[in-house]
């Protein structure tokens, strides 16, 4: 006799999105509180979003790894539809990647050129100028793919896209004016807190839309592991 169990989906996401927000709480306290010399120096810059190789950092490629971990499970147990699952996971084991080592970053040269050819100056990081271009393409093949999803994991993604998204270029593009204007303080960290806790949360939610896909049935005290069928797409 076979019994269907459901994914703790729930619990998984109360627990990924609590770690997220009290990163982000411990960077506001450590930034805004400004503790002792020794204190400072031992956790504020460990937990600071504003530097690289920190702990927030970290936080958000694991949970980008996760959502391509994932992805390539799903891939594996539907090779019918194995292609898309398989790209997924690697734009999302690329994006882990680009959030440990900035890969981003090296775009301000091309940047600098669009400008410079524009004949104008945004007010911003000039990486976000291709940035945007490319999370744009990102977004609406995302978008397009996702339709072919079951309704959960539809939904899902596409929150994501908009969550990450608004992150990673809305607040970003925001937080680059801010910068500029200022050249650090409580506003620039806060804008930089939120892009963070965008992020995280946007890939909390991929990780979620892509369990949902998984579905575990026990067999006599033995579990085993698959997708949902085609016909729930039409849900």
């Amino acid at each position: 006799m076979s019994e269907r169990e459901s994914m703790p989906l729930k619990s998984i996401g109360v627990a990924l999105f609590g770690v997220s927000l009290l990163l982000i709480v411990v960077d506001q306290l450590l930034f805004n509180l400004r503790p002792g010399e020794k204190l400072d120096a031992l956790l504020y810059i460990y937990f600071d979003v504003t530097r690289e190789g920190n702990v927030p950092t970290f936080w958000n490629a694991a949970l980008l790894l996760l959502v391509g971990a994932t992805a390539a499970l799903v891939a594996y147990l539907t090779p019918g539809r194995a292609v898309g699952w398989w790209v997924a996971a690697a734009v999302a084991t690329l994006m882990s990647l680009d959030e440990t080592v900035q890969i981003h970053e090296h775009l301000n040269g091309l940047g600098n050129a669009i400008q410079a050819w524009l004949g104008v100056t945004f007010p911003t990081f000039t990486w976000l100028i291709p940035g945007i271009l490319i999370a744009l393409a990102g977004a609406v093949l995302l978008w397009i793919w996702s339709g072919r999803q079951p309704t959960t994991t539809r939904r899902g993604l596409r929150l994501a896209v908009v969550l990450y998204g608004g992150g990673v270029v809305a607040v970003e593009a925001v937080g680059g004016m801010v910068w500029r204007a200022t050249s650090g303080g409580s506003a620039y960290q806060a804008m930089a807190g939120l892009e963070e806790l965008l992020e995280m949360t946007g890939a909390v939610v991929a990780v979620l839309a892509v369990l949902a896909m998984l579905v575990v049935t026990r067999i006599d005290g033995i579990r085993s592991i698959s997708t949902m069928s085609r016909a729930a797409v039409e849900e």
